[in-house]
């Protein structure tokens, strides 16, 4: 398993998924990193490909939580 984290320029650009500003050491800006559930926000900095797959999960749960579907974390355990 490679532990290194790439990240994407939508992660650490200076635009958030929600069109506001962020830092570019931030994944989100901070009324959307604020909304995620705790291990969702954790698990963003876990090496490797958790840390990615939990990036995607948050995304996810932001893009549901703006459209008002109910997010269920069926199958989405993250291991800290």
């Amino acid at each position: 398993m490679d532990d290194s984290r790439q990240f994407s320029d939508d992660e650490r650009g200076t635009e958030c998924i929600c069109g506001k500003s962020k830092g570019t050491r931030n994944f989100f800006c901070f009324d959307c990193y604020d909304r995620l559930p705790d291990t969702f926000a954790i698990g963003l900095y876990r090496p490797g490909e958790l840390g990615r797959k939990t990036y995607e999960m948050c995304v996810e749960y932001l893009n549901r939580r703006e459209r008002g579907v109910d997010y269920a974390l069926d199958g989405m355990t993250i291991i800290l």
